[in-house]
């Protein structure tokens, strides 16, 4: 499990809980935060041109996906 420390929009910090996961082989960060379990997935290979910090945006809501029809 990761720690990270967030900074919010306020400039106040907040500090939070998150399961990770990487893979090397696809260079891929996988992330759910403590609020919203969803697995969210980063492409690490497609930021290494960027020249500034990235802000992802995570929309912390607990959706439910319903999957009774599938």
């Amino acid at each position: 499990m990761s720690n990270f420390c967030l900074a919010l929009q306020t400039d106040a910090q907040d500090f939070s809980c998150y399961r990770s996961f990487m893979s090397a082989t696809s260079q891929t960060y996988y992330f759910a935060t403590y609020n919203n379990q969803r697995v969210r997935k980063i492409n690490l290979q497609s930021l290494t041109d960027l020249t500034e910090p990235k802000i992802f945006v995570v929309d912390n809501h607990e959706d439910i996906l319903d999957i009774t029809n599938n």
